[in-house]
């Protein structure tokens, strides 16, 4: 069954709900974006699933997720950070942001949390996740600057308006 994703304007008012499967480029929906820090300040990306409709195979924030109609963006939020990533953490609501992608719009809530675990204590969901790995913000700038195709569309605009905010 086709998941159902609620249509919202600029300013993020609901306006209706449509078919994630019947979206397009004049669409605006939700999402939700989590960026996981470690005690060093290095960010958790997450290396997509080849499974992925979108940005297959490219690196990305900790867990990115549709929020689903009806739902709200933090209990998304929670909810796919235990589902891709195997951990319960406190999220601190960063900021909405507006952005282009390749189809449509989003509405992407940014929340941000912080771990001491390892790269090993994390439990990855095959379907969505298949590598993760701790970056300087530097490096990740660097990395992005040099091969931004290695990168999810507007990941470098998104991290930018998280951590320099």
């Amino acid at each position: 069954m086709s998941e159902i994703v609620t249509l919202v304007d600029e300013q993020d008012n609901e306006i209706g709900s449509k078919k994630r499967s019947k979206l397009n480029d004049n669409d605006r929906w939700r999402i939700i974006s989590v960026w996981v820090l470690n005690q060093s300040d290095e960010l958790l990306i997450a290396k997509r699933s080849m499974n992925n409709r979108m940005d297959p195979g490219k690196w990305g924030p900790s867990v990115v997720g549709t929020v689903e109609h009806g739902d709200i963006y933090k209990e998304t939020a929670v909810r796919e950070l235990q589902e891709e990533l195997g951990v319960n953490l406190k999220l601190e609501e960063s900021q909405l942001i507006m952005h282009k992608a390749h189809i449509g719009y989003r509405a992407n809530m940014c929340y941000i949390a912080h771990t001491q675990k390892r790269l090993t204590e994390f439990i990855l969901q095959a379907e969505e996740v298949d590598e993760i790995a701790w970056i300087n913000l530097n490096k990740l700038y660097e990395e992005l600057k040099r091969t931004p195709e290695k990168y999810m569309e507007a990941m470098e605009e998104i991290t930018k308006k998280v951590f320099e905010a």
